[in-house]
């Protein structure tokens, strides 16, 4: 009984303690923010792409996940001041059919949400090349940084910052059109209605 009970344990362990996604507890941006809540996943060896897929397979209170998409200052620090260290992926990125040669490797950049691409903090010297188009935020230089999908390792990839957002529900949005189809009609009847 008590070797069993050992394997047991042992088991135990290793299930807890050998996963290669470490993660902080979810802190939420709610002064002046957007209510959204941040989470670092620690992975020293993960690509851009599998750190999107892990991302987008995230919930947190029936929120679904995708990786942070930081459009503005404010929303930058507050996800700056969840780290102290190291380099984790973003949510922004170039097309694979984005020529950065002949556009430039600071144009085309988008974000997995299809947010406005408008705010940016990129480090001293960054974005720095046309094989790099992936984001991720860079502690230790205080901005961004692009990268290689491929990069992975502790010497520059250290996890990944998921951001969970409510989505709204189908009925606010059908009735919120319906508002909007409803004030339409009322300007055109009040426009027919009026003296010539």
């Amino acid at each position: 009984m008590m070797k069993e009970l050992l394997v047991l344990l042992a088991a135990s362990f290793l299930v807890l303690f050998s996963s290669s996604d470490a993660s902080s507890t979810p802190v939420q941006w709610t002064s002046d923010g957007n209510g959204h809540y941040y989470e670092l996943f620690l992975n020293d060896y993960i690509t851009w792409t599998d750190a999107n897929s892990a991302a987008n397979a995230k919930t947190y209170n029936g929120m679904p996940g995708h990786l942070a998409t930081l459009t503005s200052q404010e929303e930058n620090a507050f996800v700056f001041n969840l780290g102290d260290v190291g380099c984790f992926w973003l949510g922004g990125f170039q097309p694979a059919d984005f020529d950065e040669a002949t556009q430039g490797v600071d144009k085309g950049w988008q974000w997995v949400t299809g947010e406005a691409w408008a705010y940016t903090n990129w480090a001293l010297n960054e974005p720095s090349s046309i094989v790099e188009d992936h984001l991720q935020i860079f502690w230790n230089e205080s901005g961004w940084n692009d990268l290689s999908d491929t990069h992975t390792g502790s010497a520059t990839v250290h996890g990944y910052v998921v951001e969970y957002e409510p989505v709204p529900e189908p009925a606010t949005m059908l009735l919120i059109g319906s508002g909007l189809l409803g004030l339409a009609g009322l300007r055109r009847k009040i426009k027919t209605r009026s003296p010539q």
